[in-house]
């Protein structure tokens, strides 16, 4: 998570429309709206999750996150940014839908993975359409930046 903030700070969000792929706590959807984003959507697959991510929107002043159960599936329109800080299997499994969902010139972040699972993440979403991957890495885990 602390890796996505830092990539998160390099991204400009007034204004965007942003998708938390699996925002369990919601604190990456609280952060981008913080940094100006202004129509947020963040959705999880846990029914405990979404409950405590609308609570912590509501604390942080920010209740006006739409935070929703379901799966990537279940999402429609275009987001400017995608956070998903999940396991390489879902990223995996949904990168053709993340790219389907993000608007031309959009920013792609990804974490939740290990140093070891850059190459295959890499390659799934550069033959989704992804390009322009920036990787940070701390202690064997990485976020992955990238454009559509």
């Amino acid at each position: 998570t602390r890796l996505v903030i830092g990539t998160m700070r390099e991204v400009d969000f007034v204004g965007k429309r942003v998708l938390d792929f699996g925002t369990g706590t919601g604190v990456l959807a609280i952060l981008a709206a913080k940094l100006g984003a202004t129509e947020l959507l963040g959705i999880d697959i846990d029914e405990w999750a979404v409950d405590n991510a609308i609570e912590n929107a509501g604390r942080n002043d920010c209740a006006y996150i739409d935070m929703k159960l379901g799966v990537l599936d279940d999402v429609n329109g275009m987001y400017d940014v995608i956070l998903a800080n999940i396991n390489r299997h879902i990223l995996l499994a949904g990168m053709q839908r993340m790219h389907a969902l993000l608007s031309p010139g959009g920013v792609l972040i990804m974490s939740g993975l290990l140093t070891d699972d850059a190459p295959i993440v890499v390659n799934s979403a550069q033959q989704a359409g992804f390009a322009g991957e920036q990787i940070t890495t701390e202690n064997g885990w990485i976020a992955i930046r990238m454009l559509r």
